[in-house]
């Protein structure tokens, strides 16, 4: 009878540690979640049972990564340079080099940064940043130097695109094709925000919110007073 209570309590214990392990595994995320690990290994947290999976390859220790809008490629960067993979297929190849460089600051924002659209990506290097185009007539780059920048965001039809460097400098170039051209510096601000396709909104470190539109000579208005100082705007989903 000992023993048979003691296999019971055994069996409980070991269904018991197979639903927490499922528990585990099964996560209620909206989409599916990427995180690089400090070994350099990028995983994925699937929507579900689908569980926990590396994506990176094993002998990759990985830098700094993008995940394409449509969900199916991954850009990963090394010191060899920059890699794209496809999630499904896993099939990769090597797109740049050395000149791919590698971030000058990391987790401080987003070192690399896809087009809504996914034809082009921006990375971080340490003298700038550089742009990768993939378009239907073939492939091609273009390099930022201004300054060593920590962080990169498209505006939502990716015509624009804002460079931040250190004391909260950003930088604001236009896309026209494969070519980017300089039209707008923000002297200070803690964090930007796309409202739309040439407008963004800043928080200076002295105060006051603002709206910048791009298409409208850089024209500026007050949003919240100066005397109140605002950090990180963010525009939700719904507008």
């Amino acid at each position: 009878m000992r023993v048979f209570r003691s296999l019971l309590l055994l069996l409980l214990v070991l269904l018991a540690s197979g639903e927490m392990t499922r528990a585990q595994d099964g996560l209620d995320l909206p989409t599916e979640l990427y995180v690089l690990t400090n070994g350099g290994q990028v995983q994925r947290y699937g929507i579900g049972m689908a569980g926990l999976a590396r994506v990176s390859p094993q002998e990759a220790f990985v830098l700094d990564f993008g995940i394409a809008p449509d969900g199916n490629w991954m850009a990963y960067r090394t010191e060899s340079g920059l890699t794209l993979l496809n999630l499904f297929t896993g099939q990769s190849a090597l797109i740049d080099g050395a000149s791919a460089s590698v971030p000058a600051a990391r987790g401080r924002g987003d070192t690399m940064a896809w087009t809504a659209s996914g034809d082009a990506l921006a990375y971080t290097t340490m003298t700038g940043g550089r742009v990768f185009f993939n378009s239907p007539t073939g492939t091609a780059f273009a390099d930022l130097g201004e300054d060593p920048f920590i962080s990169l965001l498209w505006s939502p039809t990716g015509e624009y695109l804002a460079a931040e460097a250190d004391q909260n400098v950003w930088w604001v170039y236009q896309r026209s094709g494969t070519a980017l051209t300089l039209t707008s510096a923000i002297p200070s601000s803690v964090g930007i925000t796309w409202v739309s396709g040439a407008q963004v909104v800043f928080a200076p470190l002295d105060g006051g919110l603002f709206r910048m539109d791009m298409a409208n000579g850089n024209t500026q208005v007050l949003l919240l007073d100066t005397t109140w100082e605002y950090r990180m705007p963010y525009l939700m989903p719904g507008g």
